[in-house]
C-alpha cells in the first residue's frame, strides 16, 4: 500500500508535466494564417481622351494646295476643315494652332 501511495503523486505529477508540455506545443506552433486574398482585379481601361488637335496641315500641301489630314482616319481635304482644331506650320517650322469655326489662332497647344 505505501508503495501504491508513493506511485500515486508521481504519477499525478507525471501527468501534470506531460498536459503543461502539451500546452507549451500548442503555444509554440505557429497559428494557421489565413489565406491572403486574391489580388485586385486591374482598373478598367479608360477609354482615349478625345482628340483636341483633329486635324495636322500636310507639309508642302497637296498638289501645291494647302491640305489638312485628320488625326484619328487620315483623310486629307484641300478646304478648311469644318470642325475642330487645326495645327498649322509656320514658316520656320513652328506649330500653331487653328479653329476655323470659332476663326482663332493661338500658339499654345489647345486643351479643349
Amino acid at each position: 500500500q505505501q508503495q501504491q501511495q508513493q506511485q500515486q503523486p508521481e504519477q499525478a505529477e507525471q501527468a501534470e508535466q506531460q498536459q503543461q508540455k502539451k500546452k507549451s506545443r500548442k503555444k509554440k506552433q505557429k497559428p494557421e494564417t489565413p489565406q491572403a486574398a486574391p489580388p485586385a482585379p486591374p482598373p478598367p481601361a479608360t477609354p482615349p481622351p478625345p482628340l483636341v488637335i483633329e486635324w495636322l496641315e500636310v507639309e508642302g500641301g497637296v498638289q501645291g494646295a494647302r491640305a489638312f489630314r485628320h488625326a484619328a482616319t487620315g483623310e486629307v481635304t484641300a478646304s478648311p476643315p469644318a470642325t475642330g482644331w487645326v495645327e498649322l506650320i509656320a514658316d520656320g517650322g513652328a506649330r500653331y494652332y487653328w479653329h476655323p469655326q470659332r476663326q482663332v489662332t493661338q500658339w499654345d497647344k489647345p486643351l479643349q
